[in-house]
């Protein structure tokens, strides 16, 4: 369920996973309906509290939310956030396009601006559709791409997403952990 979820879900799952949110609040359903799950971002979180792949650190009561619940969620500890680590992996190595994710991870590590580029042009244009952009926040949908497809890096570099940095916020960081690369 969690490799068909939307952007948003991924995106959320995402900045958890960097670090670059400390926990997120969601609508939660107390007794999610496992024999007819339609993958929806709340049966699904409901699903990941349920079953200890996410924690709850407060939850509460909000009129929005139809079933009223809405939980504060974070991962658990490193067993669990490797797990997702390891699915975002997945979601880019998986062929057809593992070529092409490859390609890209390596011209960036080679600092090939263009190349990069290039690739990451023609993977978008081929992977991706104007239907998986929202109109209220468009950029997300290309960020949590990002995000998915450095998390490749991380042996050699820590990611953070949504940072301030010198005098503005930087979308996605890059920062290596050994000195000169």
């Amino acid at each position: 369920l969690l490799r068909q979820a939307d952007a948003e879900m991924k995106n959320e799952l995402l900045q958890l996973l960097t670090g670059s949110w400390d926990h997120l609040v969601r609508p939660i359903s107390p007794n999610p309906p496992l024999r007819s799950l339609s993958g929806s971002p709340e049966e699904l979180w409901s699903l990941l509290l349920a079953s200890g792949y996410v924690t709850c650190d407060k939850s509460g009561y909000d009129l929005v939310n139809p079933t009223g619940n809405i939980a504060h969620l974070r991962l658990p500890n490193l067993e669990v956030t490797s797990l997702y680590k390891d699915l975002v992996r997945h979601w880019f190595t998986q062929e057809p396009r593992k070529e092409q994710t490859i390609g890209i991870i390596k011209a960036l590590r080679a600092g090939e601006v263009q190349e990069f580029t290039e690739q990451l042009q023609e993977f978008v244009e081929t992977s991706m559709s104007y239907f998986d952009v929202t109109e209220t926040d468009p950029e997300r949908v290309y960020q949590a791409f990002l995000l998915g497809l450095c998390v490749q890096l991380e042996a050699d570099y820590r990611l953070r997403s949504n940072r301030e940095t010198g005098q503005g916020r930087a979308d996605v960081l890059l920062i290596p952990k050994q000195p000169g690369k």
